[in-house]
């Protein structure tokens, strides 16, 4: 049994990790021995804004969402991580002069392989090759949230609206959502009243329909114009 989590475990970071080759078999055995498998339900939070080091987190399934929690108590979705996605900044105390004041939830039933912090940091510094991956792993982290940032300033919250509605279709590959008001409000930052007031708008304008709990969008060519 324990053979066989292992070449699990093993396949899945020969699959993620594209420096896995480069790795001595001491860091390749550190790696196996070290790396943590876990389950959450959805809606469960796994890292706390005051978490720095939650470590380094693979995701196999499902999906997590990155937030920041503003002084009001609104949430701003950071970023999203799917299967094969990798997030470092959870282990930000291995980042120089970074603090990262986000927590991270599971949106669905999510599987991931969690490192600790000092593991990654023991094998990035030995291997140039993990550094080099580490790097583009935050900044791509780092783009997905001054995109965020870009559509708060450059958008109106009605187009913000439409293209979380249109993100949250590819998702699921689906165009009946099962989100609430109160859920898309917590996604954009603002409150459950004025997403309401403007999904009305949506629906008279025959771009989507809606009940309690559930979404469907009527008209996508409408709703990403």
């Amino acid at each position: 049994m324990e053979e066989h989590k292992r070449n699990i475990r093993e396949t899945a970071l020969v699959d993620i990790f594209p420096f896995w080759e480069e790795l001595a078999s001491t860091d390749k055995e550190l790696l196996l021995n070290r790396i943590v498998h876990k389950e959450y339900a959805a809606g469960v939070t796994i890292k706390q804004p005051s978490e720095e080091c939650g470590g380094v987190l693979l995701v196999i399934s499902g999906r997590l969402r990155a937030y920041f929690t503003g002084e009001e108590g609104r949430e701003i979705t950071l970023y999203r991580l799917s299967a094969r996605d990798l997030c470092i900044l959870t282990a930000s105390c291995t980042l120089s002069n970074i603090t990262l004041q986000m927590a991270i939830e599971t949106e669905v039933r999510t599987s991931l392989y969690q490192i600790s912090s000092a593991t990654w940091e023991d094998i990035s510094s030995r291997n140039a090759a993990v550094s080099r991956f580490s790097m583009a792993v935050i900044t791509k982290r780092f783009a997905d949230v001054m995109w965020v940032l870009d559509q708060m300033i450059s958008k109106n919250l009605g187009q913000r609206i439409a293209s979380f509605l249109v993100e949250q279709s590819v998702l699921s590959d689906s165009d009946t959502l099962y989100l609430t008001h109160e859920a898309i409000a917590h996604n954009l930052g603002t409150s459950r009243e004025v997403i309401s007031r403007l999904l009305k708008y949506y629906e008279a304008d025959g771009v989507i329909s809606q009940k309690r709990g559930v979404i469907t969008i009527l008209d996508r060519s409408k709703l990403l114009k």
